[in-house]
């Protein structure tokens, strides 16, 4: 009995032996204003660190405000604020690193976000993003990563690895170091204002987009493609229709015309921009509206520079109405394009175009200075068409014309049957008395 319970303890003692991480282990959190040492085997999963850290087991979680020492540690997550140094056999494979790290003799790198300046002292860099330009010295190794910023230092890059160069019109935007026959990730996206990234391409001309699929056996330099954006700008506009009759005019449409300054309506096609302008009106009352140019930011811009008037102008009015009872207003107004480089949503408002009112010469359109810039462009059309009314003179006038017709074509009618009568009459009287005559004339013989 004593024999087999020395051989459970003895046996329980080597179990703590082997595992004395495991049984022991701290688990640290919590908000700590103080100093911090993280021995071997304990865990920070999660609090916030104002003082300094010192880190010989696992970082996996928290908020790090001060300084952090991992000459023996693990990182694997957490939000680091400080600085951190990394060195020994201290390995970083995770987190997000807002200030400067160094990462010195026989430190390990493999991943995590990169925010600020690292120095690679004598250390190896496996993986990671790096946002800001990576310093290494002539006795470090990188191995993998990707560096928006680039690579400085006399350091080198394993010869069993390659690096993909991602250029953006011109300059760099990040260098990815890949392992000889792996794939190259693909970085984020770069941006520009007004537009739409396409994708990575071989050739400067962007016509061969690369396959990211593909293995990486070489260098290779990458090309940003870009397709400018459309956008639309908007310039309101209200149509009133007044009635001056007693008729409605009903469904109405009105366009407008966006014309240069002699009048010459624009041919939007030219520039590859469209343009919409028209209103739905059914009877009296204001009907608001929207004049439209969509295209990209560049054409839109063109179409205003090589149309405008001297002044910057280019002039909107009224297409005509095909009905006479219509009196359309001749306004006109002139619309001034500040610029649209800098734009890139895809509507733009407030519009950048400037409205003025403009004064028309003959077949020319002109702004007259002095005038102040208005909201919107306002037209007012009149209808003066008004309905016949059956009981009025007129109306009376032709019921009577076409009584007078009834009463004329009754009248015939009955004229026409005593002509019949009396001929038939005087046709039988004929008869009668050739008769008669003819009997005479037999007896005398």
């Amino acid at each position: 009995m004593k024999k087999r319970l020395f051989s459970i303890l003895l046996t329980l003692c080597m179990v703590l032996a082997l595992m004395p991480q495991m049984v022991f282990a701290e688990d640290i959190s919590g908000v700590h204003n103080e100093n911090v040492t993280v021995n071997s085997g304990d865990i920070i999963s999660g609090g916030t660190f104002n003082g300094q850290v010192e880190n010989e087991g696992t970082i996996n979680g928290g908020i790090f405000n001060g300084t952090v020492n991992n000459p023996l540690g693990t990182i694997t997550n957490g939000i680091f604020n400080g600085e951190v140094t990394n060195v020994a056999h201290g390995t970083i494979s995770g987190g997000t690193f807002k200030g400067k790290v160094t990462n010195g003799g026989g430190g390990h790198i493999y991943g995590g976000t990169f925010n600020g300046a690292v120095n690679n002292i004598d250390g190896v860099i496996i993986g990671g993003t790096f946002n800001q330009t990576v310093y290494c010295d002539s006795i470090a190794m990188i191995e993998g990563g990707v560096f928006y910023s680039g690579i400085s230092g006399d350091g080198d890059i394993n010869s069993s690895c390659c690096s993909v160069t991602f250029k953006n019109e011109g300059s760099d935007y990040a260098v990815e170091v890949v392992k000889n026959g792996s794939k190259a990730a693909v970085p984020d996206e770069p941006t520009k204002d007004g537009y739409k990234f396409t994708g990575w391409y071989t050739d400067k001309a962007l016509n061969n987009l690369y396959n990211f699929d593909m293995p990486v056996n070489d260098e290779l330099i990458l090309y940003a493609g870009w397709k400018e954006e459309k956008i639309t700008l908007t310039v309101p506009f209200t149509t009133t229709v007044e009635v001056s009759g007693n008729a409605s005019p009903g469904e109405t449409t009105f366009n407008l015309e966006v014309v240069d300054s002699q009048g010459n309506e624009l041919q939007p096609n030219d520039y590859n921009v469209e343009i919409t302008a028209s209103v739905e009106t059914d009877g009296a009352g204001d009907y608001n509206g929207n004049l439209t140019f969509t295209g990209t930011a560049s054409a839109i811009l063109r179409m205003f520079d090589n149309e405008r008037d001297e002044y910057g102008y280019i002039y909107v009015k009224q297409a005509g109405v095909n009905d006479s009872n219509w009196d359309v207003d001749e306004a006109a107004w002139g619309l001034f394009h500040r610029s649209v480089v800098d734009l890139s949503d895809e509507e733009v408002e407030p519009s950048p175009i400037y409205i003025f009112p403009a004064v028309k010469d003959g077949t020319s359109y002109s702004v007259e200075y002095g005038e102040n810039g208005v909201d919107k462009m306002t037209f007012v059309n009149k209808y003066a068409r008004s309905a016949v009314d059956p009981s009025d003179s007129e109306g009376t006038t032709n019921g009577d014309s076409d009584s007078n017709a009834d009463k004329n074509a009754k009248t015939g009618d009955d004229t026409n049957l005593a002509l019949w009568l009396a001929l038939m009459l005087l046709s039988g009287a004929g008869i009668t008395g050739t008769a008669v005559y003819t009997r005479r004339k037999r007896t005398n013989v």
